[in-house]
C-alpha cells in the first residue's frame, strides 16, 4: 500500500502544540516520545504526529513489522501499556527485541475511538529508566505509567482525536464550522459507509474524517469515491454491495447540509 500523503503543516502545528501543553501537566512522562498513528481498516498506515526521530522509528517498526502496542490498541480498541525489561508478550516475538534494540523500555498506546470507530492510536515510549525487579510477584512492582500521568495521557489522546476529525484541525470546531462541511454528497456518503460498516451515522462521520485525514484528501473528494463506488469500507468479505449507478458528479458543489431522506431526523449530522 502507498503512503498516503502526510497532514498539512497546520494540522500538524496544532498536534504539535497540544502535545507540548500536555507536556506540562506530565510528571515522569513529559519527556516521552510521542506520537499519533491513525488507521484504516485496521492497518497502520499513516503517521500523523512523531514529537522526535524514536517516534518515527516506533511506528515505521511496526507497520513493517504488523505488530506491536499501537496495532493491538487500534485494533482493540483498548489501551495497552508494556515494560519491556519483563517477559514479552507471545504476539509480539519480532516486535519486543527489535524495540529494544531500538533504546525503548516502557510503552503506553492509547487509542483514538470514536463511537465505535476506531480511527488510531496516540503512543508515548520512554527508554528504560532503571532495571526493574523481574523477581518480584507483578502486584509488587510500581506501575509501568503512574495514575496522574495516565489520567493525563488520556486526555491528550481525546484532544488528539478531535484535531485529527475536525474539518479545520482545531480540536474546538465551531458548530458552523461542522455544518459547512456536510455538504450533499457527504451525507450520502455517510448513509453508505453506515450500510457497508453496519453502523452509526456518528462511527460513520468519524471513518469519512478519518479516511479523509490519512489520505489527505477533503471530506468532499472522499465522499465521491464512496458514492461512486471506488472505495468501500468494512473488513473484507463482510462488504455490502453498494448500488454505484449514481454518481458522485451528479451533485452539485454546496456547503447546504440539507437532509438525507435515508437518515431519521435523529440521525442528523
Amino acid at each position: 500500500m502507498p503512503d498516503p500523503p502526510s497532514p498539512s503543516d497546520g494540522r500538524r502545528a496544532v498536534l504539535a502544540s497540544l502535545v507540548e501543553n500536555a507536556r506540562g501537566e506530565l510528571r515522569e512522562w513529559a519527556t516521552a516520545q510521542i506520537a499519533v498513528a491513525l488507521t484504516v481498516d485496521h492497518q497502520l498506515v499513516q503517521l500523523a504526529y512523531a514529537s522526535g526521530e524514536g517516534a518515527v522509528e516506533l511506528f515505521e517498526l511496526q507497520r513493517s513489522l504488523g505488530e506491536g502496542p499501537a496495532i493491538t490498541a487500534a485494533a482493540n480498541g483498548l489501551p495497552v501499556i508494556v515494560d519491556l525489561m519483563v517477559p514479552a508478550r507471545p504476539e509480539w516475538v519480532v516486535f519486543t527485541p527489535e524495540a529494544q534494540a531500538l533504546g525503548i523500555g516502557t510503552i503506553c498506546c492509547l487509542p483514538l475511538v470514536a463511537g465505535e470507530a476506531r480511527v488510531g492510536a496516540l503512543t508515548a515510549h520512554r527508554p528504560p529508566t532503571r532495571p526493574r525487579p523481574l523477581e518480584a510477584p507483578a502486584a509488587r512492582r510500581p506501575p509501568v505509567v503512574a495514575e496522574r500521568d495516565l489520567q493525563r495521557l488520556y486526555r491528550l489522546a481525546d484532544r488528539m482525536l478531535l484535531a485529527v476529525l475536525a474539518p479545520n484541525g482545531s480540536p474546538n470546531p465551531g458548530p458552523a464550522d461542522e455544518q459547512s462541511r456536510f455538504t450533499p454528497v457527504i451525507h450520502q456518503a455517510v448513509g453508505m459507509i453506515s450500510v457497508q460498516l453496519g453502523a452509526g451515522i456518528v462511527d460513520a462521520v468519524a471513518s469519512l474524517q478519518a479516511e479523509a485525514f490519512a489520505s489527505g484528501r477533503d471530506l468532499d473528494a472522499v465522499a465521491r469515491d464512496v458514492v461512486a463506488g471506488r472505495r468501500r469500507f468494512g473488513p473484507p468479505g463482510q462488504q455490502r454491495r453498494v448500488d454505484t449507478t449514481e454518481r458522485a458528479d451528479d451533485f452539485p458543489e454546496s456547503t447546504d447540509s440539507g437532509n438525507d431522506e435515508s437518515m431519521g431526523p435523529a440521525d442528523g449530522i
